[in-house]
């Protein structure tokens, strides 16, 4: 995802490589962050989900 937004931002530069590992070594902290606080929630959410489309019942 960094390389990409880095890409849409900035085009393929001569620095390229050196903004986008700038752009991921400041994004992963804050990636890592939000996966350990709202993952388990998610998965609550999708199993839920998941049990509605198949037509099982979940307490």
């Amino acid at each position: 995802m960094s390389a990409w937004v880095t890409f849409i931002n900035l085009g393929v530069t001569s620095s390229f490589i050196a903004n986008w590992l700038h752009a991921w070594i400041l994004a992963w902290p804050a990636a890592g962050i939000c996966a350990f606080l709202f993952g388990p929630m998610v998965h609550k959410i999708t199993a839920v989900v998941v049990a509605r489309i198949s037509g099982e019942q979940r307490a």
